[in-house]
Parts: structure tokens; sequence; C-alpha cells
């Protein structure tokens, strides 16, 4: 965090561009939604994008690892209680990313400036970009690997 006209902002990193960039998308599909819903919407899909996508993939290698290692161990592999640890996880996930992301991004949250310079073409292609290789890799690539993995195992 920087301080700023006496106010703390966050630096500008992956996190804040993308959130920034999605809170301009926001505001110019919802000019009359309100600043709360906007960013609401912006912080939601930064959450997706940053805690939720990399969180499947992680889970996808837990659950390999889960499955493999009992096997080559001798141990008898987990239950139904993984399903419901793995809902309890991504609970928990999305609430850590809402407290974490919350804190770090809520300065932008009444100020109809600072996502300005995000509202452009270029950027909403980078937010499509950004979308597409994450959703990708963590929710295609990563996924589909293990299972071939699994199958050849």
């Amino acid at each position: 965090m920087r301080v700023l006209d006496g106010q703390r902002v966050p630096k500008r990193g992956f996190a804040t561009e993308y959130f920034l960039r999605q809170l301009a998308q926001a505001r110019s599909r919802h000019p009359s939604g309100g600043a709360a819903l906007a960013y609401s919407k912006a912080l939601a899909e930064a959450i997706v994008l940053l805690v939720l996508m990399p969180s499947i993939a992680l889970f996808c290698v837990l659950a390999c690892l889960a499955t493999l290692l009992p096997r080559r161990l001798g141990v008898p592999a987990l239950g139904s209680e993984t399903l419901a640890l793995a809902f309890l996880a991504t609970f928990s996930l999305v609430l850590i990313g809402h407290l974490w992301l919350g804190m770090h991004l809520r300065c932008f949250r009444e100020d109809p400036t600072a996502a300005l310079r995000y509202d452009t073409e270029r950027d909403r292609r980078i937010v499509f970009w950004q979308k597409l290789i994450v959703s990708g890799l963590c929710g295609g690539v990563v996924p589909a690997s293990l299972l071939w993995l699994l199958s050849n195992h």
C-alpha cells in the first residue's frame, strides 16, 4: 500500500489492474447502477479469477494425489467426506478472497475516477484473454492432464 493524497492506495499489480478493468466494465455496463453494485461485480469477478480458478487446479492436484498415493502406500482412500471438505474449502477460499481483496481494493469503491483509464477496448480485450487463459489452464488443462495421468496409471 502507498499513500496518495492522504489515502491508502494499493500498488498496481495484477490483481489491482484486473479489478480496475472489471470495475470500468461494470460501471460502463450499468452507469446508473451505482458505485456499490459496480464494485461488488468487479470484486466477484476478481475473486473468481484470482482465487476460485486457481483453487480448482489445486483441488484437482490434491484429488489426484489422494487417488494415487493411497494405491502406492497401501493406505485406504478418502471417503465421502472428501466432497464435504472440498465444499468447505471452496467456501473458505471465497471468504478469504473476499476479505483479502475487499480490504486491498476498498479504496476504489467510491472513487468514480479510479477505473476511468481502464475503460478502453484494449482493456476489455486484456480481460477477455486473462479470463480465457486462467480459466483454460485452471479449469481445463490441469484437470484434463490429471485425468489423463490417472487413466494411464
